[in-house]
């Protein structure tokens, strides 16, 4: 069990920091004005999304116990919630998201990792409860 929930917590942080790596990269190019991502009151959402992937890391500290899923769960519905309306635009607008050198809208890979993020986040909370920590 416990090779298993370093599996989980591995894959969770991977794909975390892949997710953080990526809106980080994407401010920086809304920074430099060379692919500027949608704005919401003069805010750019991939700085958003960068701070939540941050918190989503943070909550990842051990030593934090119950105050990690404080952390982590209002930190993934920032980045959910971006994604989420950025592929609902992205559907029935389109051209809304910036894209990725193959053209795919990276609204619809930030949904995809939100997805994979909470789906590992929980497989490795309920094999916390079975190991007995938490």
């Amino acid at each position: 069990m416990l090779v298993l929930r370093s599996v989980f917590r591995g894959t969770l942080g991977l794909l975390i920091v892949v997710g953080l790596w990526s809106s980080l990269r994407l401010s920086y190019l809304t920074v430099t004005a060379t692919a500027p991502c949608p704005s919401i009151l003069s805010i750019p959402l991939c700085y958003l999304a960068a701070i939540g992937y941050l918190s989503m890391l943070a909550s990842q500290i051990p030593t934090l116990g119950k105050l990690k899923h404080r952390l982590f769960y209002p930190a993934w519905a920032i980045v959910f919630l971006i994604a989420a309306s950025g592929s609902s635009v992205e559907l029935f607008a389109g051209d809304t998201c910036p894209r990725t050198d193959g053209g795919v809208p990276m609204c619809y890979i930030s949904l995809a990792f939100c997805a994979a993020i909470l789906m590992f986040h929980q497989f490795e909370l309920r094999s916390s409860e079975l190991a007995g920590t938490t």
